[in-house]
This record gives C-alpha cells, structure tokens and sequence, in this order.
C-alpha cells in the first residue's frame, strides 16, 4: 500500500452528466479512489459556476476524492508568458484556478510554466515573466492553502534546471515541483534526431539533454505524473510499457520529502484495452515493492 494517495487521471468533462454517478461507483468498485481534477475542468468550471457543487456531491456518494489538479495550459495562460498585454488576462485566470482547486478540496495544482512559443527569445525572458508571475500567484495559493507545482517539460522554460532556479528564489511552503516522468525520459535522449526536445529547441540555448532531472528536483517534488515512453515521444504508456527504470524512478520518490500525491497520467483507462481494476493495481503494485 501506498503511503502517499495514488491518483488517476479521467477525462469526466467529455461524459455525459448522468453517467457520472455509474462511472464513480465503477471507479471505487475497481479499487480507484482518488481523481486528478484535470485540466479540462477548470474552464467547463468558469462556464459552469455549479460544476464543482455536482461532482463533488457525485464524488462523496462513491467514496470517490479529488487529491490533486491541473491547471488549463494553452501558452497565453502560462506565467512565463511574456507578451506584456497579455498578461493580465493570465494571473487573473491562474488566480480563479487556484480558487476552483481550492473549491475540491486539492492540495496541489500542477502548472506548465509555458511553451517557448517564440522560440527565438533566450530563457532568461521566460525566467523573469515567471518570476513576476510567482510574486503575483504565490500569495493567492497561500490565501487558499494551494500549492503551486512547476512541472518539467522539455522546451526552455521548463527543464528541470529552470525549475530548481524557481524552487531557490522562492522558498514558499505554496510552491514546489511536479515530476513528469515522461518527459524527463524524453530529455534524456533530447539530442536524438526525431526528438520532440529537439524540434521544439529553435532557441539560442543548446539542448540541454539530461537524465540526472528527477535527481535535480527531489527535493521540491510535491506531486508526479507517472506514465511510460521509448524517449522519442510523449506517448502517455502506462508504466512498464517503454523504456522507463521503473525501479530507478521510484527508489527516488520514496525519499521526496514533500511528496503529497502520485498520479497515474496514462492515457485514459477508459480508452485502453486495461480495465480500471488493473491499472488501479497497476499502480498500488509500483508504489508498494519500493516502499513508496
């Protein structure tokens, strides 16, 4: 068993309101008891002030939680989006994102730095509109007892190097790190030619592939998504299914001091030939043979 909460990753926006109810009740009847409140939800939520109030009545009748979220990641809603009249609108949105979180129940909400969607800008443009964002965002998650979790991607403002500079400069209970395995494995072979690191690094920084990343963000890991790939693409495989040293990877999560959660963020059980029961089993398994 695992002693931090295994959450899991549904896409309940897409179904139907009154199939929730069957849903949830197969959800904990497979051994699933805790959802990710999926980035999805939050802009169905700003469109449907009473949203919160119908899943979370549909989630206490199944016995079913909300531990973590995630928030929306178009690059415009991102704090290290630099266009300066743009910005607003973003820290406005973030704030009311960290409200809905809050309005769950969940302690952590994952956020994407943001893509280098102008690829010819140097990291340090991103780093500064991030930090001004955190000095904005920071105080909000604090108010609504939220913590903010940057997650590792592979484009400029998001490797694991930038996130760790993050985690330095703002040493707040409110912010921390959120481990994406998949896409660390991706760094680790950022250099290879059909890699998405690669094609996405049109930017005067090298590619800074890397395979120390978990190593790096230990000690700010607050939440991680776990989910399989061969390196060369975000394939979102349950793990197991790619190159992953499953056992590598959770030898060191058991030792992240702030760990709170652990998400499966594999693709949909609901779209894979793997019933509910065995992903849930799935992950109770990786988590208990390392003791995490």
């Amino acid at each position: 068993m695992s002693f931090v909460p295994v959450t899991h990753v549904a896409r309940i926006n897409s179904m139907e309101e009154n199939f929730r109810p069957y849903l949830f009740r197969h959800f904990a009847e497979s051994g699933i008891r805790n959802l990710v409140l999926e980035s999805s939800l939050m802009p169905a939520c700003l469109k449907d002030p009473f949203l919160p109030e119908k899943l979370l009545k549909v989630a206490g009748e199944t016995g079913i939680t909300f531990v973590d979220g995630h928030a929306h990641f178009p690059d415009p809603l991102c704090p290290s989006y630099p266009i300066e009249a743009k910005r607003p609108f973003m820290l406005d949105y973030l704030k009311l994102e960290i409200r809905i979180a809050a309005d769950f129940g969940v302690k952590t909400l994952t956020v994407h730095t943001g893509n280098n969607f102008d690829r010819s800008l140097p990291a340090g443009v991103y780093r500064e509109a991030m930090y001004r964002s955190l000095d904005v965002l920071l105080p909000e998650a604090e108010k609504q007892g939220i913590i903010l979790a940057l997650e590792n991607i592979w484009t400029v403002p998001n490797t694991g190097n930038e996130l760790v500079l993050a985690m330095e400069k703002f040493p707040s209970k409110n912010l921390g790190l959120c481990y994406d395995s998949g896409h660390a494995n991706i760094m680790k072979f950022a250099r290879s030619e059909n890699s998405p690191a690669r094609i996405w690094w049109d930017s005067p920084e090298e590619i800074p592939q890397d395979d120390q990343i978990l190593e790096k963000m230990l000690p700010y890991v607050v939440n991680c998504h776990l989910h399989d790939n061969h390196g060369l693409k975000d394939e979102h495989l349950l793990p197991g299914k790619g190159n992953i040293d499953w056992d590598h990877i959770m030898g060191l999560l058991k030792k992240a001091p702030r760990l709170q959660c652990i998400q499966n963020e594999s693709s949909s059980f609901l779209a894979t030939s793997a019933p509910a029961r065995e992903v849930a089993e799935l992950f109770e398994e990786l988590c208990s043979k390392t003791g995490c």
